[in-house]
């Protein structure tokens, strides 16, 4: 006969048969962290959409491995689908801390459809997701746990090392840090978030509460022996390549498809696996580790069901639901203030008016691309510096020997790759310069060893504690691309690294002190150690050895010096006339943070209150585990990293504007609607030929990484190559005001590619692969001319050709325009057309402006002459703008009057354009 409740006799805990988790569910929390791990970037190098992707992957395997069964079919369906949108839109994101918080989402929208242990496991792991992303974001964010995890990185792998007698010098990413403070976690909080070890520290002798405390050790123990025994193998890694069985180059009619198939795979296990792939190995050991953590640890008291059991978790005094929902409030506000304190910069910079002083002397030069003069070694290095900064409202001074005279007034000194000897009046005129408010920036080079043993540039660092080693930044993925990890900086923030817009190629590294905080650096890569025998540029020997740093590679870094700052590179490339035609979006920042002195780094106390905040928002997330907890922290942290990412990306923004020369000499060559060219220089399809034709007629060209009216009204010409994204209607409306007021804009596009610019092309009345007798003729078929070479002017007395890669005809239905070449009997192959103001050419080939059209890289004359670099610069010429354009006389014998005369049209112009499109 059953007593009352206070009569009633109480289990025993030791008697309870405690339940754990379910395999599938376990295996959802695991998948998890693994999408999490991969999110983050702790599975090797990886592209960033095969990282997103991967990571949506793990994901997906979660939700089916623990579908929710616990509620109403409704109510379960609807929190897992707005748990996965939001999941999809944080994946999606370019930021990896959003990325590794969509984890957090999707494990607590499935944690809401479960009970019991169930529950609990994935609670717990989307805790640890949550943890991670922190982490994350402070590693990122604040110097000091960057140097920190650096140095615990180091550590970890000479304790490694010790064991095999091969050195290992790892940072962060190679030690693993993300993987093993994860796990940390979960060795620690399993045991204490079982019901048996509560209640076994409540009512039974300390005998047996002995027993269930040894958890958390042994769990400790089965973590850091696993991520040692992936450190040992990694410590290892340098003779795995060796070991392989060598498999020769097929060659010849002894092709075969499994010899080739041996072939690469071998070369893709050498060359790729190790050790770039090998911290997934960390993963793989540590999850079976997290399994026995999860399947034996989490446990949960026996209720008659799930929805019993649910009810009982849910049932609570009303003081303690106000506390977790208080707690949770006080976790959401600090996770909105959190990224404002480490990310948000709302003083805009400004280059107006500023003085930049640059040092002439150097491994250097000033020049920059001539006409008549071809080829890689054309483009010159440092020439088109002063050009550009102008263009930012600055004012350039080259200075022969950094008087006194010279640095007053000044704002920021720019020292590149200086060789020769320092005078005493020279450095004291630099440190006094520094100490006294203004920015110093200096850029290294790698493997420079001088003669006392040293270099110059390191001489200037020395009050710094900074310094560029004897070694070479070497990458894993050429030009670092997808490969960057910029710490938070306003000069960086929202830049991605697809297309290595950072500008940063094979440099030295830099060792920067405790005091620095580094501003870029490369994660996937390796410090390849100098060689004083191997050649004039002293390089190392291209392949990772034991004992040089593996990952986390500094690049560039910051020192605050007296009242002012050094700021210094390992590379000397982000500044030449090169690679700032894709750079300039980052370097445009770097030179406004350094002209402006009301903006330094981050203050001391937002860093301290980062840190405290991270502290209790990590106290508040274990101290009342709650499912909506981790959900609305992660929801809540990631749209306000997002916010502050892209306010401070807006307010950076620094544009070049062509309009500071008279006249504008701003030029754009648009990257922004995936145009059919290489991002590679001077690859067959690459188009630094047509930068460096540019500039030889007096444009300063950059790359248009989106196109806004903001930008395109600063610039004076615009070139389209082969886009393969439509134009949205915005875009064409911003296009169309460009050439209304006066721009130029150039586009050359073959009919097979035309499509995506079709509709655009059609606005201003062309269209590509038709003679214009074709247009009015339904079903007409378009017309593939080849290759070949077609006169110009469109004159029958023309001596001069132009050759086309793959040309087809162009036909305009819009008066106001000039055939420039046609090929006979009557397909027009270049058109201009005034427009307003302005001028739009289009030509009917898409590999018209490419390398292999115009210009070759050892400065060979193509088919035995330069007649295409001698087109385009006739062709700038006749649409009359420019500074070089102006000054230089026609190639042609003048038959062909420039457009902006007048002349060139078949009709008189009109004041205004004659319709809008």
């Amino acid at each position: 006969m059953s007593g009352s409740g206070n009569d009633r006799k109480e289990t025993p805990a030791s008697a309870l048969n405690y339940c754990g988790p379910a395999a599938p569910v376990v295996v959802a929390a695991l998948a998890g962290l693994v999408g999490a791990w991969i999110a983050a970037g702790a599975a090797g190098v990886l592209g960033h959409p095969l990282r997103r992707g991967l990571a949506c992957a793990a994901l997906s395997a979660a939700v089916v491995a623990a579908w929710p069964k616990v509620g109403t079919r409704a109510v379960r369906l609807a929190v897992l689908a707005a748990g996965a949108a939001v999941a999809v839109a944080m994946i999606a994101s370019m930021l990896p801390p959003v990325n590794v918080l969509a984890a957090a989402v999707v494990l607590a929208a499935l944690g809401h459809g479960h009970s019991g242990a169930n529950r609990r496991t994935l609670l717990l792991a989307a805790e640890a997701v949550v943890l991670l992303a922190l982490y994350r974001l402070a590693y990122t964010s604040i110097p000091w746990v960057w140097h920190l995890a650096d140095s615990l990185g180091g550590v970890l792998g000479s304790i490694a090392g010790v064991f095999t007698w091969r050195p290992l010098t790892v940072g962060a990413t190679f030690a693993g840090l993300d993987v093993l403070l994860t796990m940390t976690y979960l060795a620690i909080m399993a045991p204490l978030r079982s019901d048996r070890s509560a209640a076994l520290r409540s009512d039974r002798p300390a005998s047996e509460n002995r027993q269930w405390l040894w958890q958390i050790p042994v769990a400790l123990l089965a973590v850091v022996v696993g991520q040692g025994v992936y450190l040992i193998v990694l410590s290892l890694a340098e003779g795995f390549p060796a070991t392989l069985p060598k498999v020769d180059v097929p060659l010849g009619n002894q092709q075969s498809v499994q010899s080739m198939l041996d072939f690469l795979s071998m070369a893709a296990l050498q060359s790729k696996i190790f050790p770039w792939h090998l911290p997934a190995a960390a993963i793989a050991i540590q999850v079976p580790i997290g399994w026995i953590l999860c399947r034996w640890l989490v446990r949960s008291a026996p209720v008659c069901s799930d929805k019993g059991n649910a009810k009982a978790e849910a049932a609570g005094s009303p003081s303690r639901l106000w506390l977790g929902w208080g707690a949770t409030a006080a976790a959401i506000l600090l996770a909105v203030c959190l990224p404002m304190l480490t990310t948000l910069r709302t003083q805009s910079p400004s280059l107006v008016g500023k003085k930049i002083v640059m040092y002439e002397k150097g491994y250097l030069n000033w020049l920059k691309p001539k006409h008549g003069d071809y080829g890689r070694f054309s483009v010159g290095m440092y020439g088109m510096l002063p050009i550009y900064l102008e263009s930012l409202g600055a004012t350039a001074v080259i200075s022969p020997d950094l008087s006194a005279e010279d640095l007053r007034g000044a704002d920021a000194l720019v020292l590149i790759l200086p060789d020769q000897p320092w005078k005493r009046s020279q450095l004291k005129r630099i440190r006094q310069f520094v100490r006294r408010g203004g920015k110093l920036l200096v850029m290294g080079e790698h493997t420079v060893r001088e003669e006392d043993g040293d270099n110059r540039f390191n001489e200037v660092l020395e009050p710094t504690g900074m310094r560029v080693p004897f070694d070479t930044a070497m990458y894993a993925v050429g030009g670092w691309l997808h490969s960057y990890q910029p710490l938070a900086h306003p000069t960086s923030a929202g830049i991605p690294d697809e297309s290595n817009d950072f500008g940063v190629v094979a440099g030295g590294s830099v060792d920067a002190s405790w005091n620095a905080d580094p501003l870029l650096v490369g994660r996937w890569g390796w410090t390849d150690l100098g060689d004083d025998v191997n050649g004039p540029a002293k390089l190392g020997d291209y392949r990772y050895t034991s004992g040089e740093k593996l990952g986390d590679v500094v690049l560039a870094a910051e020192r605050p010096l007296g009242k002012g700052s050094v700021i210094v590179f390992g590379d000397t490339s982000g500044l030449t006339n090169l690679l700032t035609v894709g750079c300039h979006q980052y370097t445009s920042r770097l030179f406004a943070y350094l002209g402006d002195d009301a903006i330094g780094p981050h203050a001391v106390w937002r860093r301290y209150a980062a840190l405290c905040m991270i502290v209790v928002l990590a106290i508040i997330l274990i101290w009342r585990p709650t499912l909506h907890c981790p959900a609305a922290v992660a929801v809540a942290m990631a749209l306000s990293l997002v916010v502050c990412t892209t306010i401070t990306n807006r307010v950076w923004e620094v544009l070049p504007d062509g309009g500071h020369k008279e006249p504008n000499n701003l030029a754009y060559i648009d990257t922004s609607h995936a145009e059919a060219f290489s991002h590679e220089s001077w690859r067959p399809d690459g188009i630094i030929a047509l930068s460096m034709t540019l500039m030889r007629s007096g444009y300063l060209t950059l790359t248009l990484p989106e196109m806004t009216p903001e930008r395109l009204r600063r610039a004076k010409l615009l070139g389209s190559i082969a886009p393969n994204r439509e134009f949205s209607k915005k875009e064409r409306e911003t296009l169309d005001d460009f050439v209304d007021a006066g721009g130029i804009f150039i586009c050359t596009v073959g009919y097979r590619d035309a499509g995506p610019s079709r509709a655009m092309l059609s606005d201003f009345g062309f269209h590509v692969g038709w003679a214009p007798a074709d247009l009015d003729r339904p079903g007409a078929e378009p017309i593939p001319l080849g290759h070949f070479k077609s006169a110009y002017p469109d004159d029958p007395r023309a001596m001069q050709a132009v050759r086309f890669h793959a040309g087809w005809p162009v036909a305009c239905d819009r008066s106001n325009t000039l055939v420039v070449s046609r090929r006979p009997p009557d397909l027009p192959l270049i058109i201009v057309r005034r427009y307003g103001k302005g001028l739009i050419a289009v030509i009917g080939d898409t590999g018209f402006a490419m390398n292999e059209n115009l210009e070759r890289i050892d400065g060979a004359p193509i088919e035995g002459a330069y007649e295409n670099a001698e087109f385009w610069r006739w062709f700038l010429t006749l649409l009359g703008a420019g500074e070089a354009q102006s000054a230089a006389a026609p190639v042609n014998d003048g038959s062909a009057a420039p457009v902006n005369d007048g002349s060139a049209g078949h009709d008189e112009p009109d004041a205004s354009r004659e319709e809008t499109p």
